[in-house]
C-alpha cells in the first residue's frame, strides 16, 4: 500500500478528515522518535518491535573513489517481527501520542493506534510492503534462496526521515567528515559504502508454502484423458417384499395312513360283448340288446352312474356287429 492508500484507507476507517488523520501520524511519529532516542525497545502490538541502541562512529569508505568518510555515532532503529495478536495493547502508544497532544482523548488515540497498526498486520500476512505516512515503510522482500516447495519474504522497517532525526535528536550537530589522505583511526571499523545496514533477524523471515509448482510436478499434475465408462445395463429395481414371520406351530406327528389298493385292472366291455355277439343271427342280437336296455332301466334307480355307459356300449356293439357282418356277406 502506497502513501495515498493508507491514508485513504485510516480516513474511512476512523470517519475523520484527512487532516486529522495526518496531524495525529505526525505527532506520533515525533512521540516515538523521542522516546527511542534513548536504547530501548517500543512494542507495536500485533506486528512487532521497534529496538534503539547507538552506533559508534566509523569510516565510510567509497570503493570507487576510494574516499573515507568520518561518519558520527547515531542512533539506528532494529525491528523484529512479531505477528502474535495474543495481547494486543496500544496503552504505551496512547501514553506517547498524549504526551505530545495532551488535548486529544483517550478514546481518538486509541482508535488511531490500533487502526494504523491494523492494515501493518495485514500487509505483512498477505507478503505486501505498506507505507504509513511520517512513519515509515514496511517492507516484504523475497529472499532469492527461496526453494521449489516454499517461499521466503524478510520484512524489514524503513524509518521516516522524520522518524529518523527524532532518534537521533541527540546527535543533530554532528556531521560527516570527508578526511584526508594520511589521516588514519585505527580504533575505527572501516565499512564499505552500501554495507552499512544492520545484519537482519532471522525472526524477521517468513516462510510460505509454494504456490508454484515445479516443471516436474506440472508435468505429474498434467491431465490425463479418462476413458468413457462402460454403461450399465438398465434394470428395474425389484420391490422389496418384506416377509413377517408368524407364529412357528409346534411339529404334530402324522398319524401313518392306511394303505390304498391300486385300481383293479377294468375290462375291455365293448370287445367282450362284440365277442359273444358275433355267433348269434340277427333276432338274437336285436333281442339280447332290448333285454339289456330294459334292465338298464329298471337298474337306474339303484346305479345311475352306469345307465349311460351301458346304453352308450350297446349301441356302439350293435352299431359294430352289423357294419362289420355287412361288410363280410359283400
Amino acid at each position: 500500500m502506497t502513501h495515498n492508500e493508507t491514508t485513504a484507507t485510516l480516513i474511512d476507517r476512523l470517519g475523520w478528515t484527512q487532516t486529522k488523520v495526518d496531524e495525529l501520524l505526525q505527532a506520533t511519529a515525533e512521540a516515538m522518535g523521542e522516546y527511542l532516542s534513548e536504547p530501548g525497545t517500543l512494542t507495536l502490538p500485533g506486528v512487532g518491535r521497534l529496538i534503539s541502541r547507538k552506533q559508534r562512529e566509523y569510516i565510510s569508505l567509497n570503493p570507487e573513489t576510494g574516499e573515507r568518510t568520518l561518519m558520527p555515532p547515531a542512533v539506528e532503529l532494529d525491528f523484529r517481527l512479531s505477528l502474535n495478536n495474543d495481547q494486543i495493547d496500544v496503552a504505551p502508544l496512547v501514553s506517547l501520542l498524549k504526551k505530545k497532544r495532551p488535548e486529544i482523548s483517550d478514546e481518538d488515540a486509541g482508535r488511531l493506534q490500533s487502526e494504523w497498526l491494523t492494515p501493518v498486520r495485514e500487509s505483512i500476512l498477505r507478503d505486501e510492503s505498506i507505507e504509513l505516512p511520517h512513519l515509515g515503510t514496511f517492507q516484504c522482500k523475497p529472499l532469492s534462496e527461496t526453494s521449489h516447495d516454499e517461499e521466503r519474504y524478510l520484512i524489514t522497517f524503513i524509518p521516516s526521515e522524520l522518524l529518523r532525526r527524532g532518534v537521533n535528536s541527540y546527535f543533530a550537530h554532528f556531521e560527516p567528515t570527508l578526511l584526508n589522505e594520511g589521516i588514519t583511526f585505527d580504533a575505527l571499523p572501516v565499512v564499505k559504502m552500501g554495507e552499512e545496514n544492520i545484519a537482519e533477524s532471522s525472526d524477521n523471515v517468513i516462510v510460505r508454502a509454494s504456490a508454484t509448482l515445479t516443471p516436474r510436478e506440472v508435468e505429474m499434475e498434467a491431465p490425463t484423458e479418462e476413458l468413457p465408462e462402460p454403461e450399465e445395463a438398465h434394470t428395474e429395481a425389484l420391490p422389496e417384499v418384506k416377509v413377517t414371520p408368524g407364529p412357528v406351530e409346534p411339529d404334530v406327528p402324522m398319524e401313518p395312513s392306511e394303505p390304498v389298493d391300486p385300481d383293479p385292472p377294468q375290462k375291455n366291455v365293448t370287445n367282450e360283448l362284440a365277442e359273444s355277439l358275433r355267433h348269434l343271427p340277427d333276432d338274437a342280437i336285436r333281442q339280447r340288446v332290448v333285454e339289456r336296455s330294459r334292465r338298464t332301466k329298471r337298474g337306474r334307480k339303484s346305479s345311475s352312474v352306469w345307465v349311460p355307459i351301458i346304453g352308450g356300449v350297446a349301441i356302439v356293439v350293435a352299431g359294430l356287429f352289423f357294419f362289420n357282418r355287412d361288410t363280410t356277406e359283400r
